[in-house]
């Protein structure tokens, strides 16, 4: 039984011309599926290095850090605002998470709040002013200050 199957299938392939048993439209899918999985394995390979050719050393959403010391720095911020420079608790006004984004120096993050806070002052003051001290510390122990203390941060800003 078995010999007579094989002989049937072996003089079915030798007169049709067809070498295996997929028809064309199902080698068709599987081909389209394994180019599929292709591009979104070689997708998955190359998101992360968007990280090592960008600006942001500090962005490492969709970088390789399993070994980066980058999640060791520590950023202290100190917000001011006004002529006085009176001293403005964030804690009040921005969510912990966005909170630890600025202590881990996510200039973005930085950058959108200072954003929105001017808008906020410049409805109360034509020509608000809001400063931010800060100071990180890099896993090699140094201080890194990415932004001036003296830097009108509204200033230059619609």
């Amino acid at each position: 039984m078995h010999d007579a199957l094989l002989d049937c299938l072996h003089s079915t392939t030798r007169h049709t011309g067809v070498r295996s048993m997929a028809s064309r439209p199902e080698r068709q899918k599987h081909f389209n599926h394994s180019v599929i999985i292709a591009l979104i394995l070689v997708w998955q390979a190359l998101l992360p290095l968007r990280y090592y050719v960008s600006d942001d050393a500090f962005d490492e959403r969709f970088a390789w850090r399993m070994f980066s010391p980058i999640r060791m720095v520590q950023c202290d911020c100190r917000w001011t605002e006004g002529e006085d420079r009176q001293k403005l608790k964030v804690t009040g006004v921005v969510h912990m998470v966005w909170l630890n984004l600025m202590r881990r120096a996510r200039m973005d993050v930085v950058e959108g709040f200072a954003d929105h806070r001017c808008d906020a002052l410049r409805a109360a003051t034509p020509n608000p002013e809001l400063y931010a001290d800060m100071r990180c510390v890099m896993p090699d122990g140094s201080v890194f200050q990415p932004i001036a203390p003296d830097d009108n941060l509204c200033e230059g800003k619609p």
